[in-house]
């Protein structure tokens, strides 16, 4: 199964879907928008995509 990921952030209130790969990206161009909204998901995972959530890294200080 192909696989896209995106990175969720919450923006006044609102869920947004940023690409990160590179194949999400793409999609994004085509649809015209730096984001990704729900419906294109559903529509994607309907071609037979997997959609992933990137986790948020906790950040570690003691190494910088």
């Amino acid at each position: 199964m192909k696989q896209i990921t995106v990175k969720i952030k919450n923006v006044y209130g609102k869920d947004l879907y940023y690409p990160v790969c590179q194949e999400a990206k793409r999609f994004a161009r085509i649809v015209g928008s730096t984001t990704l909204t729900p419906r294109t998901l559903k529509k994607l995972m309907f071609l037979g995509y997997e959609v992933i959530q990137e986790q948020p890294t906790k950040l570690n200080f003691r190494n910088i």
